[in-house]
């Protein structure tokens, strides 16, 4: 299944390939470390493929209801990956609006700037 946002090529969105991303899609509350180390060590390619994905569903999903943290958790595993190849997809996460923000990354990432960019 394919998601267009756009004209932009970039916004193309696929099915998420790994479980473990669908987990992290899903999750409606903090996963613990050893999820973490796990996922880090899965095929580096499907991971970034993966994360950059649920970026890009998040500008179809902004219903408020607390504060997903997928988007959180995709951009802090982004940076840990070092994947400067998802700088377009980051780019495109940053034209949303505050709302967007509200809902996938909460007061303390708008307080705090973008301190979780590298």
């Amino acid at each position: 299944m394919y998601y267009v946002l756009g004209d932009e090529p970039s916004l193309e969105i696929s099915d998420l390939k790994l479980k473990e991303s669908e987990q992290l899609f899903s999750c409606d509350r903090p996963l613990d470390e050893e999820f973490f180390k796990r996922y880090l060590q899965l095929d580096r390619q499907q991971v970034v493929s993966d994360l950059e994905g649920i970026i890009k569903r998040s500008h179809f999903d902004k219903k408020a209801g607390g504060v997903k943290l997928s988007v959180q958790y995709s951009l802090a595993i982004l940076g840990e990956l070092e994947s400067t190849e998802s700088l377009p997809v980051i780019l495109d996460m940053l034209r949303e609006d505050h709302g967007y923000y509200e809902v996938y990354l909460g007061e303390a990432f708008l307080l705090s700037g973008f301190r979780l960019f590298r």
